[in-house]
């Protein structure tokens, strides 16, 4: 659309958020960027996901119109005695539009909620699969670094013989040393060798793997029971949806027997609304205290992990 010259109304209109939201829908921000930045492109990906599945709702609200549009556009109404052929063919098909959306609207929008929930929980694996990597070496180079300041301070001269012996390789020398005492402490079951991806279910499919980057769960900050209950739902939902045809099997209820509350085996799969601001908000939540502990409060806002359920778009 053309820009409108207006000091209230349009873009002029929007707070920060708002505004950041529809630059993103022009233009991907992922899309300027190399990889290195997983905290920004799980961000953008859940964005993306969410602005698309509002948008295809608002789009079946406004086709459920479709009969009064095509009236109002033709200058007819449907019950006419004497509409024209042409007229009653764009009627039918205007209705036939309107009836489908209803139905969708009425059965919860399950495909939308469904697409959208396995796109969001993609994003999530990524997001720890490269951050662990990622976190891992700014560890090292850190450590590293503050060590060499430690050293200036404590032996002067002898630093001062280093720097001017100083080459790429004797930093990655001291980098070495640094990385087998960041594996030394480490816990038995991460160290070297360990694998960065993700695995199971539950907060425990990525605490292991966060774990290799001293990133792991917290005392002060436990993942609350109920959060990893719908983590552990949701991945075996995700099984079943790409890989069941959206039927509930056994080996799903074996790993999160929560789903029988609402199921049986067997069952087709359709997420409704509010299921999806559930597993929603659990996939957010979930993403955005793995940011929390490893940028801290400082730069990422303080949220009560009590309340994750409340962690949820306006509107969905």
């Amino acid at each position: 659309m053309e820009p409108i010259d207006s000091d209230w109304f349009g873009e002029a209109a929007l707070g920060d958020a708002a505004r950041e939201e529809l630059e993103w829908a022009r233009s991907d921000p992922r899309t300027g960027r190399g990889p290195g930045a997983p905290f920004g492109d799980f961000l953008a990906a859940v964005a993306e996901a969410e602005r698309l599945r509002s948008l295809s709702e608002w789009g079946l609200l406004e086709l459920t119109r479709s009969v009064d549009r095509e009236e109002a556009k033709l200058g007819v109404r449907c019950d006419d005695p004497d509409l024209a052929p042409a007229a009653k063919a764009a009627l039918q098909a205007a209705w036939e539009r309107a009836e489908l959306a209803s139905a969708e609207l009425d059965n919860d929008l399950p495909y939308l909620n469904g697409v959208t929930l396995v796109s969001m929980y993609g994003a999530l694996d990524a997001l720890v699969e490269q951050l662990v990597p990622v976190a891992r070496d700014l560890w090292v180079k850190l450590q590293t670094r503050s060590t060499m300041k430690r050293a200036e301070l404590e032996s002067p001269e002898v630093t001062e013989q280093l720097k001017a012996q100083s080459t790429e390789q004797q930093w990655a020398n001291i980098e070495s040393i640094v990385a087998e005492h960041f594996h030394a402490i480490l816990p038995p079951d991460t160290k070297r060798g360990a694998e960065s991806r993700v695995r199971g279910a539950g907060a425990a499919r990525y605490e292991t793997a966060l774990a290799h980057a001293l990133l792991g769960e917290r005392a002060d900050r436990p993942v609350p029971a109920d959060l990893d209950e719908a983590l552990r739902e949701i991945a075996n939902l995700r099984n079943v949806l790409v890989h069941r045809a959206g039927r509930l099997d056994a080996e799903a209820i074996r790993d999160a027997s929560s789903l029988t509350v609402r199921r049986n085996e067997g069952d087709l799969v359709r997420i409704t609304q509010s299921e999806f601001r559930r597993y929603s908000a659990a996939i957010r939540t979930y993403g955005q205290e793995i940011a929390y502990r490893l940028l801290g409060p400082e730069l990422v806002p303080w949220h009560d992990l009590a309340r994750w359920r409340d962690n949820r778009l306006l509107g969905s």
